[in-house]
């Protein structure tokens, strides 16, 4: 065991020593031995935050369904569930009108500012997402125009509006 660390002490000295003689040598090789542990680190860093980024993205439009803000709860209700049973939609989320102001005041830090309007002035909403088949732009036009025919709903946001 003593032999093995001495072996060590012996290789760090001459190390020390070659360094001291070739001083631009062991620069270089100690930059590029430098460079060459950055690059991975680096393509890993960028890999890392680009899924960071990219995590909450589904890949898939939406399609946002506002109601009308005097809609009562079973309507709202009713025509959720017929959206749910609608063939070319894989996924519903309905989202109560107190369900957006608590989300509103979380994500805009207007807490305290929307605690003096009285009144929830957010409407009950529906985020849809499409099936796979009918996620091209064509079919979501259509779509948005099959539901803009129902009553109740005031206004229908598609992805394709504002990308």
């Amino acid at each position: 065991m003593i032999s093995y660390f001495s072996r060590h002490l012996q290789v760090f000295f001459a190390t020390l020593g070659a360094l001291r003689r070739t001083p631009m040598a062991s620069i270089n090789t100690i930059l590029i031995v430098a460079i060459a542990l950055l690059l991975p680190t680096m393509l890993y860093v960028t890999i890392k935050s680009a899924q960071q980024l990219g995590g909450d993205w589904q890949g898939q439009p939406q399609i946002t369904v506002f109601m009308e803000a005097d809609i009562q709860a079973p309507e709202a209700q009713l025509i959720f569930s017929e959206l749910m049973l609608h063939p070319a939609i894989a996924l519903a989320e309905f989202i109560s009108p107190q369900q957006a102001l608590e989300e509103f005041k979380e994500l805009s830090g207007f807490e305290y500012e929307l605690d003096f309007l009285g009144s929830n002035p957010l409407p009950a909403s529906i985020v849809l997402m499409p099936n796979k088949a009918n996620a091209r732009s064509d079919k979501l036009r259509a779509l948005r125009e099959e539901l803009e025919g129902i009553d109740g709903i005031e206004t229908i946001r598609l992805d394709l509006d504002w990308t």
